[in-house]
């Protein structure tokens, strides 16, 4: 499936949202909200979307020994990712999620490992941020992260101030471009 299948089939599963302003994480207003959580019915088009990533890692030479899910947004995603390629998914625990025995990562992983970090949508960064923390604090090497969507807020610039380099399937213009309204029938 080609990105361009790949954007019309998310965009005809309805992740982009419009008609009233949302709130996203950032604190910020937007007319547009991106929600990929709904893949999680969508199993077929949840393998494409992980596959393409797996594709767009590979052609771009990432080198990483695991992937990290930034909780929750993507963690279907990075499940199906590390299904696909063999690579072990590591789960980052935010502070205020901590339960248990208070591991700060799950998942089987060794200091001095490289990680990609993959996420669903970026707009300033904070979330992709703590993650790369978190993981940097256990001793794993983070130099690159991968999102699906990038609203091309602060993230960039917010990554590459800590020496994270950010790549993108789409930019949210380039996935706009898809969601045509529908002649009335």
């Amino acid at each position: 499936m080609t990105n361009e299948e790949l954007a019309s089939r998310l965009v005809a599963r309805n992740v982009v949202q419009r008609g009233r302003y949302f709130v996203l994480r950032s604190g910020e207003a937007s007319p547009v909200y991106v929600n990929l959580r709904h893949l999680c019915s969508e199993p077929l088009l949840t393998q494409h979307l992980a596959s393409a990533l797996v594709a767009f890692a590979s052609e771009r030479g990432l080198l990483y020994d695991r992937v990290a899910d930034v909780p929750r947004g993507s963690t279907l995603i990075v499940f199906a990712m590390s299904l696909l390629s063999g690579v072990s998914m590591l789960r980052p625990v935010l502070d205020d999620k901590r339960r248990g025995n208070d591991l700060p990562v799950w998942g089987d992983y060794t200091q001095g490992q490289r990680v990609l970090v993959v996420d669903d949508v970026a707009t300033d960064g904070e979330s992709l941020a703590r993650v790369v923390w978190i993981l940097r604090d256990v001793k794993l090497v983070v130099e690159d992260a991968l999102v699906v969507v990038t609203r091309q807020g602060n993230a960039f610039r917010r990554l590459k101030d800590i020496g994270v380099r950010l790549h993108h399937l789409f930019t949210l213009p380039e996935l706009l471009a898809f969601d045509k309204p529908q002649p009335p029938a």
